[in-house]
């Protein structure tokens, strides 16, 4: 075991090393440089932006509506009668040309009541011949009996005939009288039975053309309550249809963005002009009908044809009606425009020259986000002329050269710097939407 002398002297060894090793530190503390600081760097937020364009603005509506045919139509029995013929297409769904006969009512009871109406008054026209015959004989006898009676006096007076010849031949002419005047008052009575006569005629030949229920105009069948060998009570519901030449749309439009199609339309005394001769004549084109069916759309060219009587007081709107000619022409391209379809209608106005637009989602409580020079963020308060569809058209507040911010910053903060990205395709989409190219 080492002497405990030795143990002290070996722990203190073991100090020199320490001394030495913070020696050398504080001298490599004492000779270092300080390193150098790196120059702060101003973050830059990316955004989008487009330069504001300046186009001809087509002004344009879309409203919406139900198809409805302009005429409904409902077969009515006119006459009593049993059904003896069906058009073979008075089906639901059928289409039946004008004039084609739809449903036929037994006519033999109405022809031979007409038949014998006929023949009575051919007999009360004979009848008329000979009392106007008989008249002109009874006429000439009275001449004679009229005559002799004269004839008779002038003796009576000569003191040659007796008074009571004179009074044989004044009885027999009065007789002859009565008799003539019973001829006239017979005559008499025939126009006015002539007449009655005239007018059953005219009623059972009437009777007898409603015994045919005839299509009033090229239809389409709604409902059938009609059938082969059926009674048919007068008044009785015998089908419903409505016309397939046109078709009418009454569209329902904000009254405020009416106003939109007018601005482009400069039209001398247009206030004394209805509303909707002055409507027509602010439309740059005419309307068009279009029906979205998923992937398929299918439009039909319109016309304006009248405003609604009144406007809509719960959604302040306004009808537009607007027909459509020949809506089943082209079955085979496209689907007909049948009623209750819930359709579009787009309504034109006439272009409004180099009007400034921006995206309808960058304003914001009146205001837009710019860029100035250095690619910082300013605060722009637009005036808004008025909106469509995903665009405005700015009224002042901004010019063609502006750069629009399109990005949502948050939160955005006046003076910030921007890592600006031009978006080309955001700005064609919107120059092709507010020219009426990209709704077409």
């Amino acid at each position: 075991m080492p002497p405990a002398w030795f143990s002290r002297l070996r722990s203190l060894l073991i100090l020199p090393p320490l001394l030495l090793a913070a020696g050398v530190f504080l001298l490599a503390m004492g000779t270092r440089e300080a390193p150098e600081r790196p120059e702060p760097v101003e973050p830059r937020t990316p955004a989008r932006f487009l330069t504001v364009p300046k186009v001809d603005v087509v002004p344009q509506v879309i409203a919406f509506g139900e198809v409805r045919p302009p005429r409904i139509w409902n077969a009515i029995a006119e006459v009593p009668g049993r059904i003896v013929f069906i058009h073979p297409d008075l089906l639901v769904g059928g289409f039946i040309p004008s004039g084609a006969v739809l449903v036929r009512i037994d006519p033999l009871p109405y022809q031979l009541a007409l038949a014998q109406a006929q023949a009575q008054l051919k007999e009360l026209n004979q009848q008329n011949t000979n009392l106007r015959t008989s008249l002109d004989i009874e006429e000439r006898s009275l001449e004679l009996l009229e005559r002799e009676l004269s004839r008779q006096r002038t003796l009576l007076q000569d003191e040659v005939a007796a008074a009571g010849a004179v009074e044989d031949a004044e009885r027999a002419a009065l007789q002859q009288r009565r008799q003539v005047q019973q001829l006239r008052n017979d005559l008499s009575l025939v126009p006015p039975r002539r007449e009655a006569l005239q007018a059953r005629i005219d009623n059972l030949a009437r009777d007898l053309e409603n015994t045919s229920v005839m299509a009033p105009f090229d239809l389409r069948v709604v409902s059938v309550a009609a059938d082969i060998n059926q009674f048919a009570a007068a008044g009785q519901h015998l089908a419903e249809a409505f016309s397939v030449d046109r078709v009418e749309v009454a569209a329902q439009i904000p009254i405020d963005r009416l106003w939109t199609l007018l601005l482009g339309a400069d039209q001398p005394g247009a206030e004394k002009q209805g509303f909707a001769a002055r409507l027509g004549e602010a439309l740059d084109a005419a309307p068009k009908v279009r029906l979205r069916a998923g992937g398929l759309l299918s439009h039909w060219p319109g016309r304006l044809v009248r405003m609604a009587e009144s406007a809509d007081p719960q959604t302040r709107t306004l009808g537009v009606i607007v027909t459509v000619d020949e809506p089943y022409a082209q079955p085979n391209t496209q689907p007909a425009l049948t009623r209750n379809l819930f359709v579009e209608v787009v309504l034109r106005g006439h272009p409004l020259k180099e009007r400034l637009v921006i995206p309808r989602a960058a304003v914001r409580e009146g205001q837009v986000w710019v860029l100035d020079e250095d690619d910082r963020l300013q605060s722009r308060e637009v005036d808004i002329l008025f909106h469509q569809q995903d665009f405005a058209v700015v009224a002042a507040g901004l010019s063609e050269a502006d750069r629009l911010v399109l990005s949502d910053l948050t939160p955005a903060v006046e003076g910030m710097r921007i890592d600006a990205h031009e978006d080309e395709q955001r700005r064609a989409a919107l120059i092709s939407q507010a020219t009426g190219r990209g709704s077409r």
